[in-house]
């Protein structure tokens, strides 16, 4: 049985996807579960599998497929143009 952390974050994870959508659009897109919707998001934008799970959490749900990948497509642009160890030190010279 999963202690109460877990249970809270497995609640914020596995949502009820008919009180959102009427359905259960995941599996309709072809995920088995929300979780695999946002680890293949992850993936496939080349972001922290934790960003990701933490901004869709921030958004909630009925952004999954609106305004989190557009949050998603920034992070990746972002990660892809610049050089992570010279980011500050520009930023600082500024």
């Amino acid at each position: 049985m999963p202690n109460n952390e877990q249970q809270e974050y497995d609640d914020l994870i596995n949502v009820d996807t008919d009180k959102y959508f009427g359905r259960d659009i995941y599996n309709e897109k072809g995920y088995a579960t929300r979780l695999d919707y946002l680890r293949t998001l992850a993936e496939d934008y080349g972001v922290d599998e934790s960003a990701v799970i933490a901004t869709a959490e921030m958004l909630g749900p009925t952004e999954d497929f609106d305004g989190l990948i557009a949050m998603i497509e920034d992070f990746g642009y972002m990660i892809s143009t610049v050089d992570r160890d010279g980011f500050m030190q520009e930023a600082m010279k500024q």
